[in-house]
């Protein structure tokens, strides 16, 4: 006890410059925590999305290659669909129209209730209600979009000064589905004055293996749509996620260094300032272990006021950019990488520590007892 009464009490008389030493860590293990969210929950959001779209070719405008909330702006005018239809394998082509109403900020998802099977949503359960009839004035919400807005079966509302009824609200994705609202492709494309216009084309094969053929027959009737096999699809997701991940940890690297450089510095002043200490310890028969105890205490001690503070401001941090971006919260908390990025942190300052604890075990006692 007497030693970690040592460590408090050094660490309390240098409180600034333990403040400001545990500052560098807390600022690289918050951006560890929040950019490891983002890179999670974009991973796990762009993974659900996939799943509902295995077995099926994904045709998208080539400008709006991406993974992620498609592109509500750039659309494939859908006079391909008979091309594509003609296309030898293709068992069905449905039509997906995505719309952000500029009224409610809603994310707004049209499909063909009549190609339910094709339209990669008829497996997803609903808490209440049911799929509206193609045509009609209803909606069917996605289960975080009916949290926020607050609705139920039956209720009416305005999009883009048009009525419509929630037909029913759907169980949790964990993807983008839960964000959006869905309603029948005739009745967006009209409501938005977007008539022979879609976001995205579903192909179903009647055989997925001859899914590379037909992707490679769609690329060729034009230019200005990119067909995907799921396992593209999947590879592309995954290069995309790879890419952010890699920007994770590039960004990481550094605030690790920065912090390290803190440390250190923080840890041989200590050790300068307590030589005489120290040496009249070692004097008196103090092993190694005892003084490598002494500085890896101070080190425990600051990292995990740092990685605690960091942990908890990076947990925050997201919490505010989900808030900020409620359509779409891309940030996504688990408690693993919670625990890992403040076990990290206590790694981090120890590894940091190694050097000035070399120069404490050298300390020469004659000598530092010679110091004032």
């Amino acid at each position: 006890m007497a030693y970690w009464d040592m460590t408090f009490g050094e660490l309390w008389r240098h409180k600034t410059r333990t403040a400001l030493t545990a500052f560098g860590l807390i600022l690289a293990i918050a951006a560890i925590v929040s950019l490891g969210s983002i890179s999670e929950g974009i991973n796990s959001l762009v993974m659900e999305q996939l799943k509902l779209a295995a077995g099926f070719i994904t045709v998208s405008p080539v400008a709006s290659e991406s993974f992620g909330p498609p592109s509500t702006t750039v659309t494939i005018d859908t006079e391909i669909v008979s091309d594509i239809e003609a296309i030898d394998g293709v068992k069905e082509v449905a039509r997906q129209l995505m719309v952000l109403d500029p009224q409610n900020n809603y994310f707004m998802v049209g499909v063909e209730f009549d190609k339910l099977e094709s339209a990669r949503v008829a497996n997803i359960d609903f808490v209440d209600g049911d799929w509206p009839d193609s045509g009609t004035m209803e909606v069917v919400f996605g289960n975080q979009q009916a949290q926020l807005s607050g609705v139920s079966v039956g209720d009416d509302l305005k999009i883009n000064n048009e009525d419509f009824t929630v037909a029913g609200i759907l169980e949790m994705t964990n993807g983008f589905m839960d964000y959006g609202i869905i309603t029948s492709y005739e009745t967006l494309s009209e409501v938005f004055d977007k008539k022979d216009e879609a976001t995205m084309l579903l192909v179903e094969p009647f055989d997925i293996g001859d899914a590379k053929r037909i992707a490679n027959e769609i690329n060729e009737v034009s230019d200005l749509v990119q067909a995907l096999t799921p396992e593209q699809a999947v590879q592309r997701a995954e290069e995309a996620v790879n890419q952010i991940r890699a920007l994770t940890l590039v960004i990481g690297i550094v605030a690790s260094i920065v912090a390290s450089i803190g440390i250190i510095n923080t840890m041989i002043m200590t050790v300068m300032e307590r030589k005489r200490e120290l040496g009249i310890m070692k004097a008196l028969g103090a092993e190694r272990f005892i003084i490598l105890r002494i500085v890896f205490q101070d080190a425990i001690v600051i990292a995990i006021i740092g990685g605690t503070i960091g942990m908890l401001f990076g947990i925050l941090g997201t919490e505010a950019l989900n808030t900020a971006m409620a359509e779409f919260p891309v940030a996504k908390v688990t408690p693993e990488l919670a625990g890992i990025s403040f076990i990290y942190g206590i790694i981090l300052s120890i590894l940091a520590s190694l050097y000035p604890a070399y120069q404490a075990v050298i300390v020469n006692p004659v000598e530092a007892m010679r110091q004032e």
